[in-house]
């Protein structure tokens, strides 16, 4: 499978569990429907990629990850949620639904909005993120799109630390994933 079909499929996943169909889709047929949202999803990958392809690129040209001042922007980005927000890992552990790696999705696809071009394209990864925002939209504040990046990568690094965390727990009596 290409990452082009990888990213294709989580698309098309989030979609059909928590997006509503348009409006302009009622007079389709169940298969219509369904290769509309496939389309979309196949749109958006190929945006991803071609968003992605300038940093693949350079990739092998960059700093180690322990060189990295923007590994330590990350870990900044974490510790402020935690001490300013209050997200403390018990705070993050009631989350098992995927509201983290859901947010940080978002945040990563807003910011792609600007590089995708087709104005179309953009709008739709726009009202996607935010329909796709697991919590109330008072918390929905995107900034600038490296801003965004950070704050992603953030909340991808509390999800795996819950995650960690879930996976000791029955092991000590404690909850699931």
């Amino acid at each position: 499978m290409t990452l082009r079909d990888t990213i294709a499929r989580e698309v098309r996943i989030v979609l059909g569990e928590h997006c509503v169909t348009p409006a302009a889709t009622d007079s389709m047929t169940l298969n219509a429907r369904v290769e509309w949202r496939n389309s979309l999803a196949r749109e958006i990958a190929d945006a991803v990629l071609a968003a992605l392809a300038p940093v693949r690129a350079d990739s092998a040209h960059t700093a180690t990850p322990a060189d990295s001042a923007v590994i330590a922007e990350i870990a900044a980005e974490r510790r402020r949620q935690v001490e300013a927000e209050g997200w403390a890992p018990a705070h993050d552990d009631a989350h098992r639904r995927g509201e983290l790696a859901g947010a940080a999705a978002c945040y990563v696809l807003y910011g792609l909005r600007s590089a995708i071009g087709e104005a179309t394209l953009a709008d739709r990864v726009r009202f996607l993120a935010r329909d796709l925002w697991p919590w109330d939209s008072s918390w929905w504040k995107p900034k600038d799109r490296r801003r965004d990046m950070v704050r992603a990568a953030a909340l991808i690094v509390a999800e795996i630390e819950r995650l960690d965390r879930a996976a000791k727990a029955p092991a000590e009596g404690g909850a699931n994933a």
